[in-house]
This record gives structure tokens, C-alpha cells and sequence, in this order.
């Protein structure tokens, strides 16, 4: 735990000693997120880390190129390519894990100097919510960082390039081809209050028809995978272990940006609209676990968001939210990650 708190004084600090220089800024505080992640025991990140990604790892050493290519087809065919490049380039596990999870700790740090108003405050949400997936969805949050560089083509209003680059995501995981309904989203919805209701009927249709979500999940799972883990119950949820309470979190975000971070502008819809889906998605986790992954494509964008107010906040307001919303999630991370694994206590490699 320690050295979590150690993390959020040093980047509070920076922020105060180089606040007249931004773009170092954000690099003195993209750098500690990149070595935690990468100089972790292999033990942290639940047993993706030293299961999954180190059982891909062992075998590459006996694949060459064209069998990896056989073997994966289109299905995710560029994340095991580049899978494969690393290990001929050395066959050192601790290189992959720092080589993929570099692009996404860097393309949203470039995101939040690129679109945040207050980076501290994104940088704080963003460890607080979203950074411990690098520890253990490494695949995932290596598409995510690439589904946040197609954000400037939908805001930009350059479907072909947008879509050019969710099929890019799609070679790396799967999943990332549900982001293909982020520039209606973006341009052709209005954020409202009926985006509240839809809320509300994703929520009251994963709490009394599950059913009729196993029937669409098996309609539409074009891979077959998402059905096949379900079945085996790879994906089942216990009652006991809730995710009510993360899907609440996302919800009072959403209405907190709503409420003072509304610019009434492309980007306040985008952002709006994509945390309203995120919502939705997250609440049928309580169905099929996999769900709250498949949110984080949509709510990622809410780390930006959160820290930009409207016009109408006075500056006094501005700050005392800005304390508060600080002071809320870093106690929120520290709360969760006593209880996580994943991420408590933190072990470097070498330990």
C-alpha cells in the first residue's frame, strides 16, 4: 500500500513544482505508471500475468512467424504478431510486459494532455479506475490505447480513418469492435435526460431478463468464444460478489460531468454519450462478468471529461471540486486496492 501513496504524493507534488510546464508534467508522471507496471512480480494481475500472457510466452519459443499465423488467422492476429517480434527480439518476459503495456499508459497520458483541463484530477481518476488493468488485461488496454487515438477522427469527423483504426483495435482484442458505434454516438445523438432512462432499462432488463441477454450475446458473438466461456462458467457472477457498486460509481460520474462538466459542445456529447453506454454495459456485469471489461472502452473517457468544467463554475468552485474529487478517488483506490490481489501488497520482480 505503501508505495501507492508514495505514487499519488509524488504526483501531486510535481504538479505543484512544474505546474508552469505541462508537457513535463505529465512525462514525470507518465514515467513511475510505466515502471509499476512493467517491474511488477509476475504474481500480481490475477493469473492472466502468470498464466495466460507467460503460457503465450513459453510457446512462442517454439512458433515461428507462419505458425503463429496459422494458428491465430484474423483472431487477434496482430497482438500475437507483435507478441512474436518481441520475443525474437529478446526472449525476456519482463520486456513483453513492459512493451505492452507501454501504448496504453503513454496514449492516454498523451490523451489528458491533449484534452484534460486539470491533469492532476485526470491523472488521480484514471489510477484510481482504470491504471490496474495494465496489470492484468494487458491485451484489452493495449486495444483501449488504441481506441482512444481514434477519438480525434470522430470529433474530427473522419469516419473512414475512425473506422480504419477500431478494425486495427479489433486485431489486437475482439472485443473492440463494439467501439464501431462511438461515432453515431458522438455525432448523430444528443445527450439528454433520456440517456438516464436507458440506463434504467439496461439495468431493470439485466436484473429480471438475463435471459434475454445470454439470447443476443449468442446471436451477435460472432467468434463463438463469449458464449463458450458462459457456458463452461467462465464469465458466471455470485450474487455475493456484486458489481452493483461499480456500476453505481460509473453512474455518479456520468451525473457529476453531466451537471458541471456539460461544455455543450462535440466533445461533451461524445464523452456524455460514450460514459452513458459504458453505464449500460457495466450494469450487465451483473449477468456476465465480462461486461465491466467491455466498459472500459466507453468509461476510459470520462478521465478527461470529469476535469473540464463549464463556463458557469466559478473559480472558487472549480477548486474546492477539484479537492474533493481528489481526495474521493485516491481514498477510493486505497480502499479497493487493500482488498485486491491484483495490486496489494505490491511486489517488484526482483522481491
Amino acid at each position: 500500500m505503501l508505495i501507492y501513496i508514495l505514487l499519488f504524493l509524488y504526483i501531486i507534488s510535481a504538479c505543484f513544482l512544474f505546474r508552469e510546464n505541462r508537457k513535463l508534467n505529465i512525462l514525470l508522471i507518465t514515467i513511475p505508471l510505466v515502471l509499476l507496471a512493467s517491474l511488477r512480480s509476475i504474481e500480481l494481475g490475477v493469473s492472466d500475468t502468470k498464466g495466460v500472457y507467460l503460457d503465450i510466452f513459453n510457446n512462442m519459443n517454439f512458433l515461428s512467424i507462419i505458425d503463429v499465423i496459422k494458428w491465430r488467422g484474423f483472431n487477434e492476429i496482430l497482438f500475437f504478431m507483435i507478441f512474436k517480434i518481441i520475443t525474437i527480439i529478446s526472449y525476456n518476459y519482463r520486456l513483453v510486459l513492459f512493451l505492452l503495456c507501454l501504448p496504453y499508459i503513454i496514449i492516454v497520458s498523451k490523451h489528458i494532455y491533449k484534452y484534460s483541463k486539470n491533469y492532476l484530477v485526470s491523472f488521480i481518476v484514471f489510477i484510481a479506475m482504470y491504471y490496474l488493468f495494465s496489470f492484468y488485461l494487458i491485451k484489452q488496454c493495449f486495444a483501449v490505447g488504441i481506441l482512444i487515438l481514434s477519438y480525434d477522427f470522430i470529433i474530427e469527423k473522419k469516419p473512414k480513418k475512425f473506422i480504419a483504426m477500431v478494425l486495427l483495435a479489433t486485431l489486437i482484442h475482439k472485443m473492440s469492435l463494439i467501439f464501431i458505434i462511438a461515432y453515431p454516438l458522438a455525432n448523430k445523438l444528443k445527450f439528454s435526460y433520456k440517456n438516464y432512462i436507458y440506463i434504467l432499462i439496461g439495468l431493470i432488463v439485466s436484473r429480471l431478463l438475463p435471459g434475454l441477454v445470454y439470447f443476443f450475446i449468442d446471436k451477435f458473438d460472432y467468434t463463438g468464444t463469449l458464449i463458450n466461456y458462459i457456458n463452461h462458467g467462465v464469465y458466471s457472477v455470485n450474487e455475493n460478489v456484486s458489481t452493483f457498486f461499480g456500476f453505481l460509481i460509473n453512474v455518479v460520474i456520468l451525473i457529476y460531468c453531466s451537471i458541471f462538466c456539460n461544455e455543450n459542445d462535440q466533445r461533451s456529447n461524445a464523452d456524455l454519450n460514450f460514459l452513458t453506454i459504458g453505464c449500460i454495459l457495466f450494469s450487465f456485469s451483473s449477468i456476465i462478468l465480462e461486461f465491466y471489461r467491455v466498459s472500459l472502452f466507453f468509461n476510459i473517457f470520462g478521465i478527461t471529461r470529469i476535469s473540464n468544467f463549464e463556463r458557469k463554475v466559478g473559480v472558487k468552485n472549480k477548486l474546492l471540486l477539484n479537492i474533493i474529487l481528489c481526495l474521493t478517488f485516491i481514498l477510493y483506490f486505497l480502499f479497493v486496492s487493500s482488498f485486491n490481489y491484483n495490486a496489494n501488497p505490491y511486489i517488484f520482480f526482483w522481491e
